[in-house]
């Protein structure tokens, strides 16, 4: 007995040791990709392009570009606050505005986006319940996500700079959103997946907590009215970003229609987990569609490149805001599935 429970041990192990290294494997080659990507925009548009199009921000284009950042996030925590009080939670503006920043953080240290959203809810559901805080922020991106749809849609039609790849595109990422809500809502779909092992059992458990956060949010439609209101608002300050990014580069004839449109698939390419942080992707999902709409290459690589200088910057707050909040979980990548 003795002897095949150390089999059994030893093969456990050999097994746990395959894993992590197909894992650490895994984020090296990710790595690798993102710094490709890197190599080929800047080996496209030299820096010797993008230096005279920095050397001419100035400081008060710079806390103009921050104050819009603020402004952003302050929406979203609002959106959040309600969606909260809709699970039954109350949370001061303040503390989830530090939350917010926080989970911009820890963006920068887990491979995806979506790993700051789980640390932000995980300290939020320390006071709330973490079914509570998870359902509230998972709403929180959801709407988002559909008021961004929503209008890139509607300013489609408005557009003749927006080609049909695009617009198929755009309105095919808009078709699974609304059939992966609909599916989600479906207690017979969440059941069928339930029966699947692992990744199945995972969005199992998702559709669970969105249908659970659908109802008790949908007992007060005035809140689902406002965060709607919120997310719209929202959208089109995110539009207002990247105009404020583009004049400071110098693009000042920007097509505010067709900004609307191209900005949800820009975003929705960062998000993807194939490079860390959305690197290389990101960058490249700009230089790509705003190039369309009228920029020179280095003009859309120099709004990337603020873009993502401005998270950073919001970043580092939010580090200074961990600093201070308390008990912190132990984070490796392997852990955020479980906070989430």
């Amino acid at each position: 007995m003795t002897s095949q429970h150390q089999r059994r041990e030893s093969s456990d192990d050999r097994r746990f040791g395959v894993k992590m290294m197909s894992g650490r494997f895994f984020q090296i080659g990710r790595g690798v990709l993102s710094l490709l990507l890197l190599a080929i925009l800047f080996y496209l548009i030299p820096i010797g392009e993008l230096v005279p199009l920095f050397r001419g921000i100035s400081f008060g284009m710079i806390c103009y570009l921050m104050l819009i950042s603020i402004a952003l996030v302050y929406v979203s925590v609002i959106k959040w606050q309600v969606l909260l009080e809709a699970q039954g939670g109350a949370e001061g503006a303040f503390r989830l505005f530090r939350l917010y920043l926080i989970g911009y953080f820890f963006n920068l240290l887990l491979p995806s986006f979506v790993g700051g959203d789980a640390m932000r809810s995980w300290y939020l559901g320390k006071q709330h319940g973490q079914r509570e805080a998870a359902a509230a922020t998972f709403l929180e991106r959801y709407s988002g996500l559909f008021a961004m749809l929503l209008l890139a849609c509607l300013f489609m039609w408005t557009s003749s700079v927006i080609t049909v790849p695009v617009q198929i595109t755009v309105l095919g990422i808009a078709i699974c959103f609304l059939f992966a809500s609909v599916f989600l809502l479906s207690k017979t779909a969440v059941r069928a997946l339930a029966s699947l092992p692992t990744v199945g059992q995972k969005f199992a458990k998702q559709g669970a907590l969105f249908q659970e956060a659908v109802i008790l949010s949908a007992k007060c439609p005035k809140r689902i009215g406002f965060v709607l209101l919120y997310s719209l608002l929202f959208h089109c300050l995110a539009v207002v970003n990247v105009m404020a990014c583009a004049h400071a580069v110098g693009w000042t004839s920007v097509p505010v229609a067709d900004v609307f449109v191209v900005l949800p698939v820009i975003l929705l390419l960062s998000a993807l987990p194939i490079t860390p942080q959305g690197f290389g992707i990101q960058e490249g999902a700009f230089v790509f569609y705003l190039t369309l709409l009228g920029a020179s290459s280095a003009e859309a690589l120099g709004i990337a490149l603020i873009v993502r200088a401005k998270a950073y910057v919001l970043a580092l707050f939010g580090g200074a805001c961990w600093l201070f909040e308390g008990k912190h979980p132990v984070v490796t990548d392997s852990t955020v599935p479980e906070i989430q």
